[in-house]
């Protein structure tokens, strides 16, 4: 993943101690963990919930933002489901950027929000397929009968 996820408080991260940390853990798991302060994109502090659901701070902890970071012992980084999330929204904007560099005037079309799995625009919620603009407001046909004959 290229792009950065900006850290704010309150996010989840994953946090992995450090073999000298002294928080109980599971072997091989992650730690949830909430932001409680931002440095930096790199640099947070936490309030990491330990395997028994005790609670520990741990500040200046080196947030990774990609798989290639070399993560000093007891690091942080994003839930699998995050780097997806953040990986599509990157994906919507090349698109999104490629669609009006090359038309010229902005304009794009509902097939370039399709997911590369099959899924329309239209069944992502990123088209109306209403017909809205067709709708009137209830009353709307008596109103204009009576201007038209006075």
């Amino acid at each position: 993943m290229s792009a950065v996820i900006t850290p704010t408080p309150g996010r989840i991260v994953w946090y992995w101690p450090a073999p000298n940390d002294n928080i109980p853990a599971l072997a091989g798991q992650p730690l949830a963990a909430i932001v409680a302060a931002v440095h930096s994109d790199r640099y947070i502090n936490l309030c990491v919930i330990d395997a028994y659901g005790n609670h520990h701070s741990r500040q200046n902890v080196f947030l990774s933002q990609s798989d290639e970071d070399a993560a000093p012992s007891g690091f942080a980084e994003w839930m699998p489901y995050q780097k997806g999330q953040a990986a599509k929204v990157e994906q919507v904007q090349s698109a999104l950027a490629a669609a009006i560099s090359t038309d010229g005037v902005g304009v794009t079309t509902p097939a370039m929000f399709a997911e590369t799995d099959g899924t329309s625009a239209s069944e992502t919620g990123l088209v109306n397929t209403s017909n809205d603009s067709a709708e009137q407001t209830p009353g709307a046909d008596a109103s204009e009968e009576a201007e038209a004959q006075q």
